[in-house]
């Protein structure tokens, strides 16, 4: 009963199951062996891997019996196989089996198909890659962008306060003023698009600071109202007298 109970379970296992002894002539193998290899039972036992697979296939399969014959000890290994629709990956444990002296006179394996988890692993190894490298182009692309403004931006910003100094009449004064806060706004903004790089390559630092609000205020009054102007519509700020100086 213990035999047939045994029998039943390699003949109806899902996994590719064989013996060999340590010559590496096949002993026996299980209904899903024939099925997957399309072979028959008659023609596999008594032979060798080197009359079923390709020369280079059945070298590895050889080292691999041979170091868990040789060691003693069970294994597994990832072995490739073609078959009729193209190779596949098998996860092959393999363990010695000992006579009633003790002493090793074959192998039992047991080989499962992994071929669509290793495509999925590879595909997921390459969607890495490529949004790896999409991140690191991104990089390169916001770090040569903000450069190449930041450059002419300093110098408006620069010139514009040379003219605040040195423009009197009040009307160009404005626009000046305007101008120059506009200018130090789009600085702010784009040192900002590189803190959002240093957050995603986790380099930002925190600073905890207060900030002073009527200064803030003052600034909205300043460049809102020609951004309104321009829809036809008024700006204008009342600050109320008891707002705190500072905002922590």
């Amino acid at each position: 009963a213990r035999e047939r109970i045994i029998e039943s379970i390699l003949e109806n296992s899902p996994a590719v199951i064989y013996m060999k002894d340590y010559s590496g002539r096949y002993l026996r193998i299980n209904r899903q062996y024939e099925s997957i290899f399309g072979v028959k039972r008659d023609d596999v036992l008594g032979k060798t891997d080197t009359h079923i697979f390709p020369p280079d296939l059945a070298r590895e399969v050889r080292a691999n019996d041979l170091s868990v014959l040789e060691s003693g000890t069970p294994a597994q290994f990832e072995e490739t196989v073609p078959q009729l629709d193209g190779p596949h990956t098998y996860l092959s444990v393999k363990f010695p089996i000992p006579n009633d002296a003790g002493e090793i006179y074959a192998l039992c394996g047991i080989s499962t198909d992994i071929t669509d988890r290793t495509i999925a692993e590879e595909e997921l190894k390459q969607a890495h890659e490529e949004t790896a490298a999409a991140n690191a182009a991104q990089s390169r692309f916001l770090a040569t962008v903000s450069h190449e403004m930041r450059t002419p931006l300093h110098a408006i910003v620069g010139l514009s306060d040379l003219l605040v100094d040195e423009v009197d009449a009040p009307e160009p004064h404005r626009k000046l003023r305007i101008l120059n806060h506009s200018a130090q706004n789009l600085l702010h903004l784009i040192n900002d698009i590189l803190d959002f790089e240093k957050i995603r390559a986790n380099r930002l630092e925190i600073q905890e600071r207060s900030q002073e609000i009527r200064p803030l205020i003052a600034n909205y009054e300043l460049t809102f109202p020609i951004l309104a102007s321009s829809s036809h519509v008024s700006f204008s700020a009342v600050v109320d007298e008891r707002l705190p100086e500072h905002l922590q």
